[in-house]
């Protein structure tokens, strides 16, 4: 992954290469949703990993800025009890927008789920707080697969290795995601 700007607003974007599919309509939807970063483009060339061009989630900085930060890394350093209702509800309705399109998204673990923070250090809880990345497992409901080559078996996945990966997997995994951190 690098982070690039843009030619004609300077912004930043971050550049993402993938070998193999990825899952682009899935990615849209949750963006159009607000819980995935913007997808800006997608660029695939014959013989080379197609390049995902997408919002730059800026990281949270130890300056006291806000920013983002992985539910993991922030689960590391601060309690996240007091939000742990909302932080439910909103992967609650993350499901239901999954759910409502028949899309998987396949790797919702908490190095995945991405929350803002104030320049308080307090997770900021206006629209789009809570955003979801790696959409390379993610597609239709059934259709796509653990690949076996990219799989972690020390990690407890919902299916097996090339199984379909099913909308109760998405359910198990933010099951996991909310035992392990509260």
């Amino acid at each position: 992954m690098f982070r690039a700007k843009t030619t004609k607003s300077a912004s930043e974007v971050l550049v993402k290469f993938v070998v193999g599919e990825y899952g682009e309509t899935v990615h849209r939807v949750l963006a159009d949703r607000g819980f995935a970063p913007t997808l800006y483009a997608t660029k695939r060339v014959e013989g080379a990993p197609t390049a995902i061009v997408m919002e730059f989630l800026q990281p949270l900085s130890t300056g006291g800025s806000s920013g983002w930060s992985t539910l993991y890394d922030l689960a590391k350093y601060e309690d996240m009890e007091p939000y742990e209702e909302i932080i439910q509800e909103e992967l609650n309705r993350l499901l239901d927008v999954l759910r409502e399109n028949k899309m998987v998204h396949g790797d919702l673990r908490p190095n995945n789920v991405m929350l803002k923070v104030d320049d308080d250090g307090e997770l900021w809880t206006g629209d789009g707080w809570l955003k979801v990345i790696d959409f390379d497992w993610s597609g239709m409901d059934g259709d796509v697969h653990y690949n076996p080559m990219q799989r972690n078996d020390s990690i407890p996945w919902p299916a097996a290795r090339l199984e379909p990966i099913v909308m109760d997997c998405d359910h198990q995994q933010i099951d996991m995601l909310l035992k392990d951190i509260f």
